[in-house]
């Protein structure tokens, strides 16, 4: 009897354990992970672009990935001026690992995923499936306090070559 109870109280101070860290661990990546407004462009169930620029025309769409809600953005591939759609985020000094991932796919000629510090080029990925799929990009940055870093969505450039690329969930994470 005295076994059985030693059995059963171990087994329930292991269940506590394994939940007060998972509690514990799951608050630690949540400080680490930033609030990009409006992720999956929409809001309130409709369509919007709130917290994001666009400098060409965007057309929404209810294509959209796993856990997407109910709209994506759709941008084209175009010629002159370049399709995009980008959202910042201020930065702490210092060195860090920034993970972005987006879902995306395309139809014919395909865009990109950007990372901008102050706004300039640091990397990108090409979207190639032409089903959803998450792209991410990890890079380590050096910033001093209040740096931008901006999240570019690009529809692609073609003058000869239609194509859309679909984005959906945006998320930036710091990852040490």
């Amino acid at each position: 009897m005295i076994k059985k109870t030693f059995v059963t109280g171990l087994l329930a101070a292991i269940v506590i354990l394994q939940c007060a860290c998972k509690k514990n661990t799951d608050e630690a990546t949540l400080k680490h992970v930033f609030q990009i407004s409006n992720p999956s462009f929409e809001i309130n169930n409709n369509p919007s672009l709130d917290g994001w620029s666009a400098n060409n025309s965007s057309i929404f769409s209810n294509d959209v990935p796993p856990g997407g809600g109910n709209w994506s953005i759709m941008l084209s591939a175009d010629w002159d001026p370049e399709n995009y759609v980008q959202t910042s985020v201020h930065l702490d000094g210092g060195a860090y690992r920034y993970k972005l991932s987006t879902w995306a796919k395309k139809q014919g000629e395909g865009g990109a995923v950007c990372l901008l510090l102050n706004n300039a080029y640091r990397k990108s990925i090409a979207v190639t499936d032409t089903t959803w799929n998450i792209y991410t990009i990890t890079d380590t940055i050096s910033a001093s306090a209040g740096d931008n870093l901006t999240i570019e969505l690009w529809g692609g450039y073609s003058q000869l070559s239609m194509g859309t690329t679909f984005f959906d969930l945006c998320t930036l994470q710091k990852l040490d």
